[in-house]
């Protein structure tokens, strides 16, 4: 009896010390789990076109254009409830990312400062490869003083997630001559013969939200890049904006 005892003993302590250990060590990790805190109520769309010059001759009357297309993308998130620890968000950051294909381009996605939105602006130090983190702070920047140049995310949400989507090099060097007329917009792609079937996209990335009780909650979001506005206006006739309402929980 007292070696059956002995037996028991060498079985039972090592176990009850690896799940006193695992137990332990499970508040330091992430818990995912269905429980929804945020809400994502609508994302708002800015399209157009322009063109780079990359001509090296500037003795020569002309322009040469490459030409790409850019969406700038608005992301609004809420949350369900009122502000407690479930829900204070201790990280955000945005990974999975899918560009899709094009016919005609090369797909490339860029943090947006706010205050570049609805410009053909592109900031190369803000291209996103694998993932983008974003620096959750406390102050409500009352001042309007703090810098959106890089990737910030108010714990009051008072700011959106922003985004630039470019399809860069649509059409590679396209002279156009200081006599002609250009307007560096939607319309561009009408002069140069870009059909819109071959710059149609969908992207998708997932938003993931650590919160204050150690939750990982994580959403797929998937954007069809516009190239019509909410009143069916194309990107051929100049810059667009398109609106989409949403109810997505998560």
């Amino acid at each position: 009896m007292k070696k059956i005892i002995t037996i028991l003993m060498v079985i039972v302590i090592p176990i009850t010390i690896f799940f006193v250990f695992l137990k332990g060590n499970k508040s330091e990790n992430d818990i995912i789990n269905n429980e929804k805190s945020f809400n994502i109520s609508k994302i708002s769309i800015y399209s157009g076109a322009s063109g780079e010059n990359v001509s090296e001759n500037y003795q020569n009357p002309e322009w040469n254009l490459n030409i790409y297309q850019y969406s700038d993308i608005v992301i609004y998130l809420s949350r369900i409830s009122d502000f407690n620890d479930t829900n204070n968000i201790k990280r955000l950051y945005i990974d999975n990312i899918n560009l899709g294909s094009t016919n005609l381009g090369v797909p490339v996605l860029y943090y947006l400062n706010p205050y570049d939105y609805g410009t053909d602006k592109i900031n190369g130090n803000n291209e996103i490869t694998d993932s983008l983190e974003f620096n959750v702070l406390n102050s409500e920047n009352i001042d309007n003083d703090i810098s959106y140049s890089i990737p910030i995310l108010f714990q009051d949400l008072s700011n959106p997630i922003t985004l630039k989507y470019v399809n860069k090099e649509i059409v590679k060097s396209y002279k156009f001559s200081n006599e002609e007329k250009m307007i560096f917009n939607g319309t561009l792609l009408k002069t140069v013969r870009v059909n819109p079937k071959d710059i149609e996209n969908k992207i998708s990335f997932c938003i993931n939200i650590k919160t204050g009780d150690n939750r990982l909650l994580k959403q797929k979001i998937e954007i069809s890049i516009p190239l019509k506005d909410n009143n069916n206006l194309s990107l051929y006739d100049g810059n667009i904006e398109y609106e989409e309402m949403l109810d997505i929980s998560f």
